[in-house]
């Protein structure tokens, strides 16, 4: 597993860990990512994350699988602060 900080375009299968400081609005975010998870789970689907993801909030920090859901990334991109400079991607 590589852990890198910062962003990376090629990745074949993604997660982002953001802080909740570096958030915009915390539970629009929040609540965009529920309503995408939603969304998704009408067109019979679990998950969008190759892991069987789709986010997770975990005290101050926020997980994000973005692997099959550009949706996602979208959602990362428009809350968060510098999302290339204060995010952590993880790659498998």
């Amino acid at each position: 597993m590589k852990i890198r900080q910062g962003f990376v375009s090629n990745s074949s299968s993604s997660s982002f860990i953001v802080s909740k400081d570096k958030v915009i609005d915390w539970k629009e975010l929040i609540k965009e990512l529920e309503k995408l998870e939603d969304k998704l789970k009408e067109q019979g689907k679990q998950s969008w994350g190759d892991n069987g993801e789709t986010f997770e909030v975990q005290n101050d920090y926020i997980s994000v699988e973005t692997h099959y859901c550009y949706e996602a990334y979208e959602v990362l991109d428009k809350q968060v602060i510098d999302l290339e400079d204060n995010s952590y991607l993880i790659e498998d």
